[in-house]
């Protein structure tokens, strides 16, 4: 079962995300995060809130979406002493190792993979750093409930509320 939480549960870290016009493709505004995860106060904070609803919904494995939900996700998984899973992009895992979802979003297509039994019967948060059309996300949840996973939450840093 996919549960959307939704809520803004920190300090307004928006100074901290730097803004590139038109990367990678014309007409996108691309949103980069190392100044917010070099930011040693606005990191630990972040970890501590999404820690709380981790301890709240008896999250048993964090699994970060390639590439920089790895970042969050391995750093969540760390701090908690979780198992952390990778939802890889298309080719970066040997197929019959996988399962596989499609889905699109701003500028393209794209496949995620996951390799399933890591998640089956667990309840899982899937972490990512931006949710932009929502695309990438909902394929991460979708993956993660297909491998028999008993809940999945979905943790992101921003939310781009323009692009609904």
């Amino acid at each position: 079962m996919i549960f959307l939480y939704n809520t803004h549960i920190m300090t307004d870290y928006s100074h901290l995300i730097t803004e590139i016009a038109d990367f990678p493709v014309p007409g996108v505004l691309f949103r980069e995060i190392s100044p917010l995860l070099a930011d040693k106060t606005a990191r630990d904070e972040i970890l501590e809130k999404i820690g709380n609803f981790i301890r709240e919904k008896n999250i048993e494995v964090i699994a970060g979406i390639d590439a920089r939900g790895f970042i969050i996700g391995s750093l969540l998984a760390q701090k908690y002493n979780l198992p952390f899973v990778m939802i890889r992009k298309a080719g970066k895992l040997p197929a019959s190792l996988t399962i596989q979802e499609s889905y699109s979003y701003e500028y393209s297509e794209a496949t995620l993979t996951v390799r399933s039994e890591f998640l089956k019967g667990k309840n899982v948060l899937v972490t990512d750093d931006v949710l932009a059309t929502g695309g990438t996300l909902a394929a991460a949840l979708k993956l993660a409930e297909r491998s028999g996973a008993r809940e999945v939450y979905g943790a992101i840093l921003l939310e781009l509320t323009s692009l609904r």
